[in-house]
C-alpha cells in the first residue's frame, strides 16, 4: 500500500475525452483520522443548535444556489466538453435546490 503517511497524486481524466486534467492527493490516514475526530466534534455541538438556527446556513446556500444557477451550470459543463450538457447542470440544480425546500 506505500507509505501511510503521504499522500499519492493520482491522474483525474476528463470524461468525455479521457484525457488527464489533473493530478489529486489523496488523502492520508492521518488525514481521514483528523478530519472524523474534526466532524465528531462538531456534530457533539451542532446536535444542540436548535433546528431554526440549523436552516439558515441551509437555507443561504439554497438562494446562493438560485441566484447563480447559471454560472455553475456553465462553470460545470466545460468540464466535459458538451454544451449540450448545460439543461443536465441546470437540472441538477434544481433537483438541488427542491431536496433543500423546507417543508
Amino acid at each position: 500500500m506505500g507509505d501511510r503517511r503521504k499522500p499519492q497524486a493520482r491522474p483525474r481524466d476528463n470524461p468525455a475525452t479521457g484525457a488527464e486534467i489533473a493530478q489529486v492527493a489523496y488523502a492520508t490516514v492521518e488525514d481521514v483520522d483528523r478530519t472524523v475526530q474534526a466532524a465528531h466534534a462538531a456534530f457533539l455541538k451542532w446536535r444542540d443548535v436548535r433546528v431554526v438556527e440549523r436552516m439558515q446556513p441551509l437555507y443561504r446556500y439554497k438562494m446562493l444556489l438560485e441566484k447563480h444557477q447559471n454560472e455553475l451550470a456553465s462553470t460545470l459543463t466545460p468540464k466535459t466538453e458538451n454544451p449540450s450538457k448545460i439543461p443536465w447542470a441546470l437540472f441538477s440544480s434544481l433537483l438541488e435546490r427542491r431536496m433543500l425546500r423546507y417543508r
